[in-house]
């Protein structure tokens, strides 16, 4: 009698598990299907039973709004439930909820512990945003982590990683700098059509960096990259085009792609544009062109079109004479580290054209000598008996302050 009764048992729990294992598959096929009411009904008992699937779906529902009320932390606690049984997916999605929605040390850490966790099983795009966010933390520990993560995917041929690869060899975060080596990922990367990598390569073969100049090679690239809309190729190709480096010179192809690089988001380009008008190099010499080009690049950050823009208010040039303006852009680009700009600031302050500052004069000059500017050494040396030892003396300390913050 005993015997029948555990046979039953057996028979009746392993139809209900079957059942229930039967209403998850159509759950999963509901939810692919966009029918979230049915995908619902089919989740929730065997979810609060612990199965993982049901767990992990009814997460992201909650997550997404998926046809119920928007609760990510609810969606949070079904994918955690989901995740601690050694879900990939689960764990990947869970480190994404925490850095979406959560705060505090929930949004600092957990993201880390899913990510890695998940990485560790496979998931190849969990173990691409652990190494992201590692590298996003900007310490050398967690450079390093993230040297080693993106490594072990660039060695399994993900093209992705092998771009992160090649930029932290090229700037030396996580590993020692080595140029080589950062071609060599570059290479890899941009064999598998990468974008970044494409225009990399290129402007590796174009300058020399960690291969042998090979301008036949940089043009190659180029090409391919401007065919998949990669700014810097744009960019490079424009500027071959105006050299008439290893092409037929053509201001007007240069000037097109010049123009698409920008238009890309590469603010140098516009800088370029500026220029190519402001000299009439190949083109009529136009200096509301000019100044409208070098006026974005100049709002959009680049120091070299920040110097150029603040000339441009000082001669002036296509604009009405503004001192206030000039020396507020070319500060700024002084500042980024444009040796010109410095040189002009120290000769503005010392002139007086603006306001005389000896100690600034001084500061300026000396950084610009201290960077390599010719000017700035003449000035230093013509005007030491023209300049107060007060001046000179707060004016090198200043200096001093500013190199050593600069070099860091």
């Amino acid at each position: 009698m005993n015997n029948k009764v555990v046979c039953l048992f057996l028979i009746l729990s392993l139809f209900q598990f079957s059942s229930a294992y039967a209403g998850v598959e159509d759950g999963v096929v509901a939810y692919k299907q966009g029918d979230y009411e049915v995908a619902y009904s089919e989740f929730e008992a065997p979810a609060e039973a612990g199965n993982p699937v049901a767990q992990y779906h009814l997460g992201m529902m909650f997550i997404g709004g998926l046809g119920v009320e928007q609760k990510p932390q609810l969606g949070i606690k079904w994918l955690t439930k989901a995740a601690s049984q050694g879900g990939a997916e689960a764990q990947f999605e869970l480190g994404n909820a925490h850095r979406k929605y959560s705060e505090g040390n929930d949004k600092n850490y957990e993201p880390l512990r899913w990510y890695r966790s998940s990485a560790a099983l496979g998931h190849v795009e969990a173990g691409l945003e652990y190494g992201k966010l590692l590298l996003s933390k900007e310490t050398s520990e967690h450079d390093k982590k993230a040297f080693a993560q993106f490594l072990v995917l660039a060695e399994d041929g993900e093209g992705r990683a092998q771009r992160y690869v090649a930029f932290m060899y090229e700037s030396g975060r996580g590993v020692s700098k080595d140029l080589t080596q950062a071609a060599h990922w570059v290479q890899k990367s941009a064999e598998q059509k990468m974008p970044w990598a494409v225009g990399r390569l290129g402007s590796y073969y174009y300058f020399g960096r960690g291969v042998e100049k090979d301008t036949a090679k940089a043009l190659y690239w180029f090409e391919v990259g401007a065919g998949m809309g990669e700014p810097i190729s744009h960019y490079l190709l424009g500027v071959m085009y105006v050299k008439g480096d290893r092409v037929v010179q053509d201001y007007e192809k240069a000037e097109d792609h010049l123009l698409k690089a920008a238009e890309l988001g590469l603010s140098k380009a516009y800088y370029a544009l500026g220029v190519l008008f402001y000299q009439g190099k190949g083109v009529k010499k136009d200096y509301g062109k000019a100044i409208g080009f070098i006026e974005r690049a100049a709002k959009e950050g680049d120091a070299n079109a920040q110097y150029l823009y603040g000339v441009m208010h000082y001669i002036p040039r296509g604009v009405d004479r503004h001192l206030g303006k000039a020396v507020h852009w070319i500060k700024k680009s002084a500042e980024a580290g444009v040796v010109s700009a410095q040189y002009a600031m120290g000769y503005i302050n010392y002139t007086g054209k603006g306001r005389v500052d000896y100690t600034e004069a001084y500061k300026w000059f000396y950084i610009s000598a201290a960077n390599g500017s010719a000017n700035g050494k003449r000035a230093l040396q013509s005007d030491r008996n023209m300049m107060m030892t007060n001046d000179r003396n707060k004016g090198k300390r200043l200096a001093d302050e500013w190199l050593a913050q600069h070099r860091k």
